[in-house]
């Protein structure tokens, strides 16, 4: 079993939903923006399994605390059922944003609330009323709908881009190697600069389309992999994820 600590620097931007699918909270946020941060990290799209999130309370004696305690167990409540009914916890503030969330909690614990009372106030924020977005729209404009099979002088994507290749090939002599059972093309890229090559650089006319990539992006042989095939470009992440230092 592998455990990762994190602060809340972790809430932002680190994906972990293809490592794990267990979240434990050992503190409870003031906000609710904050509860959806840190749970986007698993609970996101490409998550294989439902995930399994919990949270670390103290359970005092003390009435002052106790009342405490009931607002934060509101707030677990209220984030779990606004992310399976608006998707948005956030909205149920009505401020969006992390610091005029935790004033708000701030002020329901400072006035002593019941948990009736902070339920009803936390729901006065609640600006978004979904029915009305469903039915109070413009008038419905029918578009055309497309033809099922497109013209095309070609059968797919991929027999596009061989000819392409082979005119290419013709006329500026591009390196390529076809392997059309596996739909997949290898195509080396245009020799590097000594510069380029010693800062990991694509050519000149590539490097705009690489600028905003990750180094390990580049492939040390010159050499990159084109498929149209999802299930071919699922199977090397995967397999890029499991030796963790690869680019698929």
């Amino acid at each position: 079993m592998r455990v990762l600590l994190a602060s809340d620097v972790a809430a932002e931007g680190l994906n972990l939903h293809y490592l794990c699918h267990r979240l434990i909270h050992f503190d409870v946020p003031w906000s609710l923006m904050v509860f959806q941060q840190r749970n986007g990290r698993i609970d996101r799209y490409g998550q294989e399994k439902t995930p399994e999130i919990v949270y670390l309370l103290t359970d005092s004696e003390n009435p002052r605390i106790k009342g405490d305690t009931h607002i934060l167990d509101l707030l677990i409540i209220r984030d779990m059922q606004a992310r399976k009914n608006i998707g948005d916890p956030s909205a149920l503030m009505g401020v969006y944003d992390i610091d005029a969330e935790e004033c708000f909690t701030a002020k329901m614990m400072e006035d002593g609330l019941s948990p009736d009372a902070a339920n009803t106030r936390l729901g006065q924020g609640t600006t978004i009323n979904p029915l009305e977005l469903l039915l109070g729209g413009g008038p419905v404009v029918e578009d055309d709908a497309p033809p099922k099979n497109p013209l095309s002088l070609f059968n797919n994507d991929f027999d596009y881009l061989c000819l392409a290749l082979d005119r290419l090939a013709d006329v500026e002599g591009v390196e390529r190697k076809v392997r059309a059972k596996d739909s997949i093309v290898e195509l080396r890229l245009p020799p590097l600069t000594e510069d380029s090559r010693r800062r990991r650089l694509p050519a000149l006319d590539l490097r705009r389309r690489f600028h905003k990539l990750p180094l390990e992006v580049l492939p040390d042989d010159g050499v990159i992999v084109l498929t149209p095939n999802k299930d071919t470009m699922q199977r090397a992440i995967v397999e890029a994820r499991r030796e963790e230092t690869a680019w698929p």
